[in-house]
């Protein structure tokens, strides 16, 4: 039995990165799970494009779990708040150091994407 070969197609080869909101979802499994970037990326992967999507990072050697994020920092984010005195300016920093990687990775897949698709729900 032979194995069917998809065709090459515009995107066969190209690295394009989901970008939209991941914070203001009614349910962050439900998005992860059967949001529009698992619909839009299934569909440019048939393409034989490359897929770089947040809710799944690439590995970083010898950091496994480096810029990981998921349904489980869902209670870190929650206590971001936007107060303007001393100690929650300090908490914002706090919240903003343990994403760091997290901004580090999704940066990177950035730079290294050929093209964006960005979802912007008003």
């Amino acid at each position: 039995m032979s194995k069917k070969v998809a065709r090459p197609s515009l995107l066969t080869g190209a690295r394009v990165y989901l970008s939209g909101p991941m914070d203001f979802v009614a349910s962050r499994t439900e998005e992860k799970q059967n949001g529009w970037r698992t619909r839009v990326g299934t569909f440019l992967r048939s393409l034989g494009a490359t897929v770089f999507d947040p809710w799944n990072k690439p590995s970083v050697r010898g950091l496994h779990e480096y810029g990981r994020e998921g349904t489980e920092t869902t209670e870190t984010r929650n206590k971001w708040t936007f107060c303007r005195d001393a100690k929650s300016a300090q908490q914002r920093g706090e919240i903003t150091r343990q994403f760091w990687a997290t901004l580090h990775i999704d940066l990177r897949m950035v730079d290294t994407s050929d093209f964006v698709v960005a979802y912007c729900p008003t």
